[in-house]
């Protein structure tokens, strides 16, 4: 439960923080980089932050949502080891709550990532030329990666096989 209102107070705060930097970003926002962190592609800024709205939102959504169907496709032997062991009645609501939340933390990682991309966007904009600041590109990504490993680790722990 409480990972589903972390997950809807992310979806309000990312909004409010993107928009609150917009007035940061020149009219034409450095919104690529290469791999040395310089830009290399830009949007105007109203296009930008359509973009980086929608991928804050509006992507953690689908992925919390279509994670969170997994509860109903996971009986397949595939999807989900034991799937008729932890979707027996007396195990079922919790498995389908379990995976529920855990469809809204992976949501929460999502648009956390998106939200630190952008703030590093403005960081870039703010040089001439546009240099994205690559030590906190590369914690951002790091942070993410090991976080998502974490949330798998715990999808494995909690569905390992009974007994």
């Amino acid at each position: 439960m409480l990972s589903r209102l972390l997950f809807a107070l992310v979806l309000v705060v990312a909004p409010a923080v993107i928009w609150g930097t917009r007035g940061a970003l020149p009219s034409e926002v450095a919104s690529h980089f290469n791999a040395s962190g310089l830009a290399d592609g830009t949007l105007p800024r109203n296009a930008y932050l359509v973009v980086i709205l929608a991928l804050a939102t509006l992507l953690p959504v689908v992925v919390a949502v279509t994670t969170g169907l997994v509860s109903h496709l996971s009986r397949r032997p595939k999807l989900m080891r034991d799937a008729d062991y932890w979707f027996a009645p007396p195990r079922r609501e919790a498995t389908q709550a379990f995976l529920r939340d855990h469809a809204c933390r992976l949501g929460t990682l999502l648009s956390a990532l998106i939200v630190g991309l952008h703030l590093l966007t403005v960081v870039a904009n703010r040089s001439v030329p546009p240099q994205l600041p690559m030590p906190g590109f590369f914690a951002l990504l790091a942070s993410f990666v090991a976080l998502v490993l974490a949330w798998i680790a715990a999808l494995a722990l909690r569905f390992r096989t009974p007994g």
